[in-house]
């Protein structure tokens, strides 16, 4: 992932993806983010492994 990729999103956190603690970085949110986006990405162009287990979780049940 670029440093400019991770950067650019960090400064366009929708209000659910921001960081709980206020102190924390939003980049590492935002790299975090990304990660699974180009994860969900491959898996939906059929590069990722059938056996691999990939968690599809809402921001809803992540509050759960």
């Amino acid at each position: 992932m670029t440093d400019e990729r991770a950067t650019t999103r960090a400064e366009h956190l929708l209000p659910e993806e921001l960081p709980v603690d206020p102190g924390a970085d939003p980049r590492e949110q935002a790299e975090a983010l990304l990660a699974e986006s180009d994860e969900r990405t491959a898996e939906a162009r059929g590069h990722v492994a059938a056996d691999e287990t990939v968690e599809h979780r809402t921001s809803e049940d992540a509050a759960r």
